[in-house]
């Protein structure tokens, strides 16, 4: 595992943010105690635990299909897209008016 200032340093770099020496120190600490409330974990006996992502089965039928559906665009200000019937994608209209 890495040292806490190589995850701090990672985090600046993925976040853009620079910490000031303070806030290493504060956010170090806050790992310190994360760390050690992982540590409640070591007491269960996982050997015989397969590893999963979903702890229960997901039934997905409830999700609606994709599809185009031009009553659901009828609001759309026509003035600044253009229906594109091939594609069935809305194309925003150039200052010239065309596509291009």
């Amino acid at each position: 595992m890495k040292n806490k200032e190589e995850i701090i340093k990672h985090l600046e770099e993925v976040t853009k943010i620079r910490l000031t020496e303070e806030e290493k120190e504060k956010f170090s600490a806050d790992l310190d105690k994360f760390a050690n409330s992982l540590k409640t974990f070591d007491a269960f006996d996982l050997t015989n635990v397969k590893p999963s992502y979903r702890p229960y089965p997901v039934e997905l039928s409830f999700l609606r299909s994709d599809e185009v559906n031009i009553e659901n665009t009828k609001n759309i200000d026509t003035n600044s897209y253009n229906f594109d019937k091939e594609t069935n994608l809305f194309v925003l209209k150039t200052k010239e008016g065309n596509n291009d």
